[in-house]
């Protein structure tokens, strides 16, 4: 399932709901997995995540979390395998679970060190310092259940909107003609492999294997500066703005790093472009 994600318009929206509640809320993929519009974690939870068998734990429950949130279509409060209390949300579209909306790393207004027993009867396999993990442990806020459901139901309402206006929807577009539409929108900005892999939630090796595809057996490197001189090529022939400015416009500083990369891919200058087109 090929599934969009605005990025932009749900950092905004989940900044918007912190401002408003304190907590922050994550995207996940159908697997469960946070697709990271902001990488933030609770310190109890990223030592639970230095241990190779910890991390593994995590997964595994995230998946098991969204499997049974994608069953029941609905709001899942559970706790994780360390005894946090967590919610995941269901983005729905045409009755389907596409995505999920999930906040958490919260405990619950149960006595704190009776919250923290529990834990500990999960984690006899961590090998890390008990002590320590305690003390990030009480650090975690308390949220009443009661909040918790109604934020949920907030959520829930939310969740209906974004994937009515389009900011979470599948798309029919192909592996290629997302990057293609990518780059078309982003060819002027400062990109980089990492940037764009996650930004189309896809692996880095495969992002070059489309962009070697889309560009006939050139690298990403390549086909993005091909993309800036196209943009170029049409800034020079329907427009009087400087050349230097031309070049701003289209993602480079350098102007003669500019004239350099355009002379490649056209054979003449910029200036000499716009006075053989004109």
């Amino acid at each position: 399932m090929n599934v969009f994600y605005n990025n932009e318009q749900l950092l905004i929206l989940i900044s918007d709901i912190y401002e408003l509640t304190g907590i922050w809320v994550n995207i996940h993929d159908i697997s469960g997995k946070d697709i990271q519009i902001r990488d933030k974690s609770a310190d109890f939870c990223r030592l639970v995540n230095s241990i190779p068998q910890g991390h593994a734990r995590c997964v595994n429950c995230d998946e098991k979390a969204a499997e049974i949130c994608k069953n029941i279509k609905g709001i899942y409060h559970y706790r994780c395998h360390a005894g946090i209390c967590e919610t995941l949300i269901p983005i729905l579209e045409n009755g389907e679970v596409i995505a999920y909306l999930g906040f958490g790393q919260l405990l619950d207004e149960s006595p704190i060190e009776e919250q923290w027993t529990q834990t500990m009867n999960t984690l006899s396999w961590y090998t890390g310092n008990i002590s320590q993990l305690h003390e990030k442990f009480l650090l975690f806020r308390q949220y009443p259940r009661r909040k918790s459901m109604a934020l949920a139901k907030i959520l829930k309402t939310i969740a209906a909107y974004v994937q009515s206006i389009g900011i979470v929807a599948t798309t029919k577009y192909t592996d290629l003609q997302r990057l293609d539409i990518y780059l078309t929108h982003h060819y002027a900005e400062k990109l980089s492999l990492k940037q764009i892999a996650s930004d189309l939630h896809c692996g880095t090796t495969k992002l070059c294997a489309l962009a070697k595809t889309l560009s006939n057996g050139h690298s990403l490197t390549w086909i993005i500066a091909l993309y800036r001189v196209r943009a170029a090529q049409q800034l020079l022939i329907s427009t009087d703005i400087p050349i230097s400015e031309i070049a701003l416009m289209v993602g480079y500083e350098d102007y003669n790093y500019f004239t350099k990369v355009f002379k490649s891919f056209v054979g003449i200058t910029p200036r000499m472009y716009r006075k053989t087109q004109s």
